[in-house]
């Protein structure tokens, strides 16, 4: 290897070709992550800390339903009804921030 190179990859083939970044697509994902994790921390606020808990070890670390039941020392039962309810207040929350920033941008 002449240029120093231990790979055998010449530097140009390293630079990402400009016309397969697809900002709008970069962009949008983005913008659902943040949407998500602004509307994760208004439920955050909402809720006792014990049921997030129980919701993040589970529905967004992706503990097994035992594991978090053991870990929280709640039931099975509990597990699911609080990863069900506070998805669904996290769906709301996000459809609430949406229309919210839809009604300051579009004016």
């Amino acid at each position: 290897m002449e240029d120093g190179s231990t790979t055998g990859t010449r530097p140009i083939a390293c630079v990402p070709d400009p016309a397969s970044l697809d900002l709008d697509i970069v962009w949008e994902e983005e913008w659902q992550k943040n949407l998500l994790d602004a509307a994760t921390q208004r439920v955050r606020a909402k809720v006792p800390p014990d049921q997030f808990q129980i919701f993040s070890l589970y529905a967004l670390k992706g503990l097994p339903v035992g594991e978090v039941a053991r870990l929280t020392r709640s039931s099975r039962a509990k597990v699911y009804v609080v990863k069900y309810r506070l998805t669904r207040m996290i769906q709301q929350e996000t459809r609430r921030l949406e229309q919210s920033l839809g009604e300051r941008g579009g004016g």
